[in-house]
Formats: structure tokens, C-alpha cells, sequence
């Protein structure tokens, strides 16, 4: 159910972040690139590491309450999906950068 919620699709409804989790206050530079680079070969590490593993067998806490445990292959589905819903939300945001024109924001 988790790892569904987070595919990214067309007509998905937005979803409200935990205020620790948001960013919009946030200084965001490079350096959150690369960190996210970084990241994604961590997963790319850990991914390879779980060839060897059970993924319904083994299980993982979330970061919300430790009450809830997910398989592994589950958890993998969350983030993978949830980092795809990003890229499409990075990729929505810069067309619209490039879609607006110089002149509509003369003046302000």
C-alpha cells in the first residue's frame, strides 16, 4: 500500500510533507545535488547487497513510528517510487521556468 501511494502518475493528489521534511525554508545549493547523487548510489550499493537477502522475509522500521515495519523489498518500492515523484516535480518545475517568458516578469 506504502510503496503504491508513492508511484507517480498522472492525476495523483499532492501529498502533505511532515514539517521536519519540508524544505521550503531551506537553503538548497549544489551541494543537495550531490548529496542526491550520492544517494542514489547508496541505493544503488544497497541494492546489490540485497540480491542476497529475503526481501519478504526481512523487515524494516519507517522514520514515522517504529510501530510500523515493511518488508525490505516493500521499503525499496517506497523510496525508488518516492524519488521518482521528485524527479517528475523537478521536471514539471523546470518546464515551467523555461515556459515562462522574460516579459511576464518585468516590472516585479
Amino acid at each position: 500500500y506504502f510503496a503504491k501511494s508513492m508511484e507517480p502518475k498522472e492525476g495523483t493528489k499532492k501529498m502533505k510533507t511532515f514539517k521536519d521534511k519540508d524544505p521550503i525554508h531551506t537553503h538548497l545549493d549544489k551541494q543537495c545535488i550531490e548529496t542526491f547523487i550520492e544517494q542514489q548510489h547508496d541505493m544503488l550499493a544497497l541494492l546489490q547487497i540485497a540480491r542476497k537477502v529475503d526481501l519478504n522475509r526481512t523487515k524494516t522500521s519507517i522514520s514515522i513510528t517504529k510501530l510500523i515495519t515493511l518488508k525490505l523489498g516493500d521499503t525499496f518500492r517506497f523510496v525508488i517510487n518516492h524519488n521518482e515523484r521528485h524527479m517528475v516535480q523537478a521536471m514539471a518545475a523546470l518546464t515551467a521556468i523555461k515556459m515562462k517568458k522574460p516579459a511576464a516578469t518585468a516590472g516585479r
